[in-house]
């Protein structure tokens, strides 16, 4: 097939496949009936925080610290819906453009990797059927929108330029977008970043020196990328005109939450999100899902192998981070973990593959819907509607200067 109707096809199958994904967003989020959960039984998802955060600029958007450029978002939703009068149908139209994106991007990333078309579209429907997707997607969430910012992290990968000026520039562009919306996520990054092939042939000694010869230029790349972030928040200031704001890379009292938890050691495991940790058994589910991506890392070895590995430093991430609390951060890792599996199935059995994820998709997508519907019933008692917090609230007039130390680190 010639490039422009392969493009073509793409294109069409890309588009199919945003609607149908949104359009099952956007009915998980009328299955809330425009209620906000209030209750931290909900994986302790800050959805009072956010919502607001979407519709007042003069809330607080403290935890901008560790999602640098989620203001620019509420900003962006602030002048789009400033004239609703009800704003049920924006939050809907919200979730549509999450799962719309989320269909694109994970489609994009697959057909980048050469994964067939096929495959790809049926990989889509099997990432919508994760937990991941099915509890976050209808719901006002800042993790969901991060997950979709490491998928374009491994889009930009495919392709980096030879000159090294332009890598250069390239690589500042890869990690501003990884770090703009989870500051974790700048990890995707740094795992495309590494050359493995010295490695995988057993020659450590070279593997560590071809690395440690690039660091000047990851430094480098990570400046220039903070620097885009330092742009991005200020522009959030005069958007929000908010004093509320967290500081770019004030992120280091999040060390209280690395803890000698006392919760068992796999709640580490729902951080990939394939099922609820609600459903029985869900811990060895996960386990499974590990597992394929352990099985990835070698299948990909040559290939696109930071994206299993992205998903398992998620995982062993929430093993010592918040790890009760692990599936309030799947939406990050959730799209990785679907592409990775996809890929790997692609890579053993290429033919098999769409027949096996369409039937991963059924058996998954029951249970985790279903649980999902139980989940929002027992929460019911304790949520507030979507009325009660007002419509969009205009910003300030006034223009106060940009405060000290908004861009620098405490």
């Amino acid at each position: 097939m010639r490039p422009n109707r392969s493009m073509l096809a793409d294109l069409v199958v890309g588009c199919a496949l945003a609607v149908l994904v949104g359009g099952f967003a956007a009915y998980l989020w009328s299955l809330t009936g425009a209620r906000i959960p209030q209750d931290p039984d909900y994986f302790n998802a800050d959805f009072d925080r956010i919502t607001r955060n979407y519709l007042d600029p003069l809330s607080s958007f403290h935890r901008l610290n560790v999602h640098p450029l989620f203001g620019l978002v509420c900003i962006a939703f602030q002048h789009l819906f400033a004239g609703a009068t009800d704003m049920r149908r924006p939050f809907q139209l919200l979730s549509a453009f999450n799962g719309a994106a989320f269909a694109l991007t994970l489609y994009a990333c697959l057909r980048t990797w050469d994964c067939r078309r096929l495959a790809a579209a049926a990989a889509v429907l099997f990432g919508a059927a994760f937990g991941s997707f099915i509890y976050w997607a209808g719901m006002p969430e800042e993790h969901f929108l991060g997950g979709l910012t490491v998928l374009g992290v491994f889009i930009m990968a495919r392709r980096v330029p030879a000159d090294p000026a332009r890598r250069g520039l390239h690589s500042a562009a890869m990690f501003a977008l990884a770090y703009s919306l989870t500051v974790t996520n700048a990890m995707a990054w740094l795992f495309a970043q590494v050359r493995y092939d010295s490695l995988l042939r057993r020659r450590i000694r070279a593997f560590l020196a071809e690395n440690i010869r690039r660091i000047p230029e990851h430094v480098l790349a990570v400046l220039a990328g903070l620097g885009i972030i330092a742009i991005g928040m200020a522009i959030t200031w005069y958007g929000l005109y908010n004093r509320l704001m967290g500081r770019l890379l004030d992120i280091f009292r999040e060390g209280k939450y690395v803890t000698a938890d006392t919760s068992a050691f796999y709640g580490g495991l729902h951080a990939v999100g394939l099922v609820s940790p609600e459903l029985p058994l869900a811990w060895l589910v996960n386990l499974l899902a590990v597992a394929g991506l352990a099985v990835g890392v070698w299948r990909l070895r040559r290939g696109p192998i930071f994206i299993p590995l992205f998903g398992l430093f998620g995982f062993l991430l929430h093993c010592a981070y918040q790890r009760p609390l692990a599936f309030l951060f799947a939406p990050e890792y959730g799209p990785a973990v679907a592409a990775s599996l996809a890929l790997t199935l692609c890579a053993i059995a290429p033919r098999a593959a769409p027949a096996a994820l369409l039937a991963a998709t059924l058996g998954l997508g029951a249970a985790n819907f279903e649980a999902y519907r139980q989940t929002l019933a027992t929460d019911a008692p304790r949520t507030l509607p979507l009325a009660s917090y007002g419509l969009v609230q205009p910003a300030p007039r006034s223009i106060p200067p940009l405060p000290p130390g908004i861009l620098r680190t405490p």
